[in-house]
Formats: C-alpha cells, sequence, structure tokens
C-alpha cells in the first residue's frame, strides 16, 4: 500500500452494521481501524471507556485527527462546510483557526495539501476520486439525473424490484458497470494494485454488479446516504448522515473525543506489545482482506492474546471469506445468523460478507492462543 496518502476520506462500511454488532457499553476498550475516522465516531457515540484507532497509513491517521480538531474547535455548521459537506469558497480560514492544534506530522501534512482542504477534505481520498470519475463519466451514458434521482426514493421490496428490473437493469448499465468496477481499474484507480493480491476470482465485476443488484433492490435506498454520495457526490439530504455528521451528535463528540487514542502502527507488532486482556471490543474493517493465511493466523493469536473475556471481534470481507478455524473454536464462537442478518441489513451492500465473532470466558486464552499452522484456509 502507497503511504502518505488518504486512501479513504469517508470509511465505506455501515456503522449501524458495526455498532449493532459490537454493543458497545461504557466498560470497553475498543481497539478499532481509523481508516477515515468515521466509524471510530459513530462508536465513541456508544459511550466505551476508551478507543485506540490504529492504522498503518499515517496518511489516514492524520485525516482522522483534522475530524477530531474540527469537532473540538468549530461549530457544527463550520464542521459540515470545512470538511465539505455544504458548500464554501474559502476553507482555508478554517483550517488556520485549527492547524496549531494539530500534531506536527499532521500539520506538515495538511500544510502541503492545501487543495483538499480547499475542496473538502471527505472528497479527496483515492476511491472517492473513483467514483467521482464513474459519477462524471459513465453515469451519465447509463442514466439521467432524474432517473437517479428517482432510485434514491423510498419503495417496498416489490417496488424496488420492479424499479430496477424496468427501468434501472438496462444493458448499458450492465456493460459499462462490467467495464469500470473490474479488477484492473478498481486496484489502480480505486484502491491499490496489490489489493487483490489474495484474491483468486477473476469474475470481480460481475460479482459487484450482483451484489449491488441485491443492494438496489433489497435496501431501502431513500437514507443510505453511501448511495447518495456514490450518485452525486455530496450528501444531498440532511437528514440522512454519518452518524459523526449529524447535528445531535455533535456536542457528544465535541465533549469526548479525548476517550480516542491514534496509533500508527502495524496491528500485529501494536498487539504483541499489548499486555493481556487489554481489548473487549475490535472493529478490524476488511483488514483480513489483504493478509496471507499464515498472517491471518498470526494476527488473530494475537487479537485473541489481547481479548477480554467476552470481546467481541466484528470485520468485514471483501472477496475473501476468514472461516472460523476449527482449532479455535472452544473458546471463540462465530454468531452466524446475527452476522448474516445484520449484513443483509447493511447499507454498504458491496461487501462479501460481515462476520461477528465473540471470545468466551476460557482461562486458556490468556496463557497462550493453540496456532493453527496446520490448517488449511480457503479463499
Amino acid at each position: 500500500m502507497t503511504k502518505h496518502r488518504i486512501h479513504y476520506a469517508q470509511c465505506w462500511e455501515d456503522p449501524a452494521t458495526v455498532r449493532a454488532a459490537l454493543r458497545i457499553t461504557p466498560q470497553d476498550h475498543l481497539l478499532s481501524i481509523a481508516s477515515a475516522g468515521d466509524n471510530t465516531f459513530a462508536l465513541l457515540l456508544d459511550n466505551p471507556a476508551s478507543i485506540t484507532a490504529i492504522d498503518c497509513n499515517p496518511a489516514q491517521l492524520y485525516l482522522t485527527e483534522l475530524k477530531m480538531r474540527a469537532i473540538q474547535i468549530l461549530t457544527y455548521e463550520d464542521f459540515l462546510t470545512f470538511l465539505g459537506v455544504t458548500p464554501c469558497t474559502n476553507r482555508q480560514r478554517f483550517y488556520q483557526r485549527l492547524k496549531n492544534m494539530l500534531s506536527e506530522d499532521a500539520r506538515r501534512f495538511w500544510d502541503n495539501q492545501p487543495a483538499a482542504i480547499d475542496k473538502g477534505v471527505i472528497h479527496r481520498g483515492k476511491f472517492e476520486a473513483y467514483f467521482a470519475l464513474f459519477r462524471r463519466w459513465m453515469l451519465p451514458l447509463i442514466h439521467s439525473r432524474e432517473t437517479c434521482r428517482d432510485l434514491l426514493q423510498s419503495r417496498s421490496t416489490d417496488e424496488m424490484e420492479k424499479f430496477y428490473a424496468e427501468i434501472w437493469d438496462c444493458r448499458r448499465w450492465r456493460w459499462l458497470f462490467r467495464a469500470f468496477f473490474n479488477e484492473t481499474l478498481l486496484g489502480k484507480l480505486g484502491r491499490y494494485p496489490d489489493a487483490f493480491k489474495f484474491v483468486s476470482r477473476k469474475n470481480i465485476a460481475d460479482v459487484l454488479l450482483e451484489r449491488s443488484h441485491r443492494g438496489l433492490t433489497t435496501i431501502d435506498n431513500a437514507d443510505n446516504y453511501f448511495l447518495d454520495y456514490i450518485l452525486n457526490g455530496k450528501f444531498s439530504q440532511r437528514d440522512a448522515l454519518p452518524p459523526y455528521l449529524r447535528a445531535n451528535n455533535f456536542a457528544y463528540l465535541k465533549d469526548n473525543l479525548a476517550r480516542i487514542r491514534l496509533v500508527c502502527a502495524d496491528i500485529n507488532a501494536y498487539l504483541l506489545r499489548q499486555p493481556a486482556a487489554t481489548f473487549s471490543a475490535f472493529n478490524l474493517s476488511d483488514v483480513f482482506e489483504y493478509m496471507s493465511p499464515p498472517i491471518f493466523e498470526k494476527t488473530m493469536v494475537n487479537i485473541l492474546r489481547a481479548s477480554d473475556d467476552g470481546a467481541r471481534i466484528a470485520f468485514w470481507h471483501l472477496f475473501i471469506p476468514r472461516p472460523l478455524i476449527p482449532v479455535w473454536q472452544d473458546f471463540l464462537k462465530s454468531r452466524p445468523q446475527l452476522s448474516e442478518k445484520l449484513y443483509r441489513e447493511s447499507r454498504t451492500f458491496f461487501y462479501g460478507g460481515f462476520q461477528l465473532w465473540e471470545l468466551s470466558t476460557n482461562p486458556q486464552y490468556a496463557e497462550g492462543v493453540p496456532s493453527c499452522s496446520s490448517m488449511h484456509f480457503t479463499h
């Protein structure tokens, strides 16, 4: 992965899914993949004792830190304006107010990114730029703006299926979708070239097209701010925003951001330095997607060693499911029915699955988790 570049200016996993899975309490100490910070902030709303936001890409932490300082210093309306939710012709004036509150590395990074500040930082990730290309060059060839607006209307499941079949699912949609969301373009322009290093599937565009069909016909599009942003390049409805951008959450975040600690590190290296039973909940994004089977095993061993009794582990996958290894099943339990229910309800329908695992009360893990190097992994 290329360092010192923002790959994701927004989090693209549904925070409602993660919050429902982890069921955070005031006693929880949470480890959360930082990414753009959005879902870490959403989990803070559930009142944990602490959150450690970790990322191996320093640019993602600089972005998370910038959002934190903007929450702390700006008013709610100025916060939305500064990030790029609402229009502005001079965002530098807001940046000048908060830059001295940034760490030295973060300040140096953002001082060298004036265009990102000017345009609104939530639009300036590589992944967001990829959607912008689709929105500018492909989408107008497929559907009119009116049809795109119509897609975002609230409908019953039967009505959504009818709209998709009769209006949305035209030949141009299928052909241009496959042309744009193939492995080569998605890896090069949207993510990073080695993003599919461990993926054996060769029909990624077809898989994503089928997931889009499911998402657009089973999930109410009216409040799906992910889909809204993909189609419009903005959040067009103030009552449909990510949790950290909502007015009713702003004061709480402003008062409680001190509970978040930012850590730039490889997750394995970091966990090895932590005492046993440090964390009781894990928001792991899709971090396992980019690991070889042995590294996945090593990471899970380190996670389990650092987990308290009853710890919950939540993660997503795109194309590489990670099964619960049999040797762990005496003390680690999958929650397949809940995981599947939450996945089916998730507004980020382009993922391949969502998993919730729970560590039972078992003294074995504190003494060392059994290895499973002899086990076979299925992609």
